[in-house]
């Protein structure tokens, strides 16, 4: 079984770094220029202010569904309750919409657009202006944008601004799209184990013990959300599992619960120390996400096991 020390391998990076400490990790770090997830954010936001646009966001598909990846302006329920169906946006807009055609909402064709909005950003909308793009490989993304009233002098300054800019905002669009799409296909890649024992059984063969490992990221959340937008920190956080997922040996489980936490069960010969595991999880996100942010994710250790019942009931389970 190709199984590393800790069952943790970055098999996606070049450089490798390892060690040889029998209670660590095989670890490896990039050596590309990485820039903060949040450095994307930032700078959408900065473009559209500076070209005087308030409120703005862009849908990407995935699997038939439609996800609200960027929210500028919009309040954070919104990006809550926006998650939508291909097939809602064809009914509205209709089967075969044009591809960079604006679609203008107002009035009683606004209506079935609410439900996307939370209720404080409905009552601020008079016009709904919607576009289908595609952005880099990414095809029928949706960008909406709405003004208070139906001006048209407004109209026009808010889709000629996006036009004028439209090459600066798909640059700037290109790497949220892509990080997100790959979290999403890592999430739904993880929902496919659907028969954990069967897995937790076959790195057990080998007389492994599986050391488990609990990530809450409540208070990582809440440190982002002093920097970013609520709605940013939301998307961003989703990164942090993805990230993850990517640098654990296939032969580990790590797995994202509904609360906030993600579980880790790493497979070993031996005890691991979670002084070190905890040094070198931080180390690998270090070039992703600010320090004082990193220092809220809480790493706990719950022990190691061989027991099946134990590790499945560990990994399915909240963190308390």
């Amino acid at each position: 079984m190709g199984l590393l020390s800790s069952g943790i391998s970055y098999l996606d990076k070049q450089k490798q770094i390892s060690t040889a400490d029998k209670s660590c990790c095989t670890f490896s770090v990039s050596d590309d220029n990485n820039q903060y997830f949040s450095f994307p954010f930032k700078n959408i936001h900065n473009i559209l202010n500076s070209h005087g646009i308030s409120h703005i966001g862009l849908f990407v598909p995935f699997n038939g569904t439609y996800h609200l990846v960027v929210n500028h302006g919009f309040d954070f329920g919104t990006t809550l309750q926006s998650k939508s169906s291909v097939n809602f946006w064809l009914g509205a807009i209709g089967e075969n919409p044009e591809e960079n055609t604006w679609y203008q909402q107002s009035a009683s064709s606004l209506d079935s657009f609410l439900q996307l909005f939370s209720l404080k950003d409905r009552d601020t909308i008079a016009m709904l202006h919607i576009k289908f793009c595609t952005i880099g490989k990414t095809e029928n993304c949706i960008i909406i944008a709405t003004q208070p009233n139906t001006q048209e002098l407004i109209t026009d300054h808010i889709l000629d601004s996006i036009d004028d800019n439209w090459q600066l905002l798909t640059e700037a669009f290109l790497p949220i799209i892509n990080r997100y799409l790959e979290a999403l296909s890592i999430e739904e890649m993880d929902r496919l184990i659907d028969d954990k024992d069967e897995l937790i059984e076959r790195c057990l063969s080998d007389d492994l013990k599986g050391n488990m490992y609990s990530i809450n990221l409540t208070r990582f959340i809440d440190e982002l959300i002093i920097h970013n937008t609520k709605a940013d920190s939301y998307i961003m956080s989703t990164f942090v599992f993805s990230e993850l997922k990517k640098a654990f040996d296939d032969t580990c489980i790590c797995a994202r619960l509904p609360d906030n936490s993600i579980k880790i069960v790493a497979f070993s010969h031996f005890d691991l120390n979670l002084t070190i595991f905890t040094e070198k999880i931080l180390f690998y996100l270090k070039p992703y996400f600010e320090e004082n942010s990193l220092n809220k994710l809480q790493i706990v250790s719950s022990g190691s096991t061989n027991d099946t019942e134990t590790l499945y009931k560990f990994i399915t389970s909240p963190v308390i």
